[in-house]
């Protein structure tokens, strides 16, 4: 099973279940942006100033999960995040090492694949049928919003070029 998502900083548990459900994570890491589509729903502006966005970052995450029970979990991910900031200014490299991170710390063992290697048709139901047979897996797992933007007979093998 695969699972094709944008990388998300620190991603909602529904967006984590996803991917842990899946064998194979394939990130959207060039998705174009296309203003009033589906993907325009949070711009964010290139990290300017790392060290600043280090110590925002930290002192966020530890305000609000510091108490949690959970807490030890949460500075292994959140050093992760962390050196990445020390080393890129890309937000999506960040995001993808936050999500990386705490699939790691929950166990999950599949494999991450960068969705700008893969070729593939146009079209966005095309697309993501290309990326979801390009993993060998059998089944592609969407998210509930999914149903009211993809065409599934793409998905179908026997339609394939």
């Amino acid at each position: 099973m695969c699972a094709i998502h944008q990388p998300n900083l620190f991603p909602r548990l529904s967006t984590l279940a996803k991917l842990f459900a899946a064998d194979r994570w394939i990130v959207l890491d060039d998705v174009q942006f296309a203003r009033r589509d589906y993907q325009h729903r949070v711009r964010l502006a290139a990290l300017d100033d790392p060290r600043r966005s280090r110590r925002t970052v930290e002192l966020l995450v530890r305000q609000y999960y510091g108490r949690s029970r959970h807490w030890a979990a949460v500075p292994e991910v959140l050093e992760a995040v962390l050196n990445t900031l020390d080393t890129s200014d890309c937000v999506a490299d960040v995001a993808k090492t936050s999500t990386i991170a705490l699939l790691t710390a929950l166990g999950w063992s599949g494999k991450v694949l960068d969705s700008s290697e893969i070729p593939t048709r146009q079209g966005r139901s095309e697309r993501l049928a290309d990326l979801a047979a390009a993993t060998g897996g059998t089944h592609y797992l969407c998210g509930t919003g999914g149903k009211s933007y993809l065409d599934s007979g793409a998905f179908d093998l026997g339609v394939r070029t």
